[in-house]
């Protein structure tokens, strides 16, 4: 890849990035966002011993 394309690839992520945060306080407004909380049990005593928290966004009904 030539310096060009590899400036144009950092320009259309940079890009990305921002729109996602422009868009995150109106996200949190409008509760685009669900958590959900995922037990890790453990196989020794089969207890549960703690939980990892997922987090979907739902932009327009679909996640991202």
């Amino acid at each position: 890849m030539t310096d060009s394309m590899d400036l144009k690839e950092i320009d259309r992520q940079e890009k990305i990035q921002a729109e996602i945060l422009h868009s995150f306080h109106q996200t949190l407004k409008n509760e685009e966002f669900q958590i959900y909380f995922q037990p890790k049990v453990s196989p020794a005593s089969g207890k549960i011993s703690s939980a990892e928290v997922l987090v979907r966004w739902l932009r327009g009904g679909k996640m991202r």
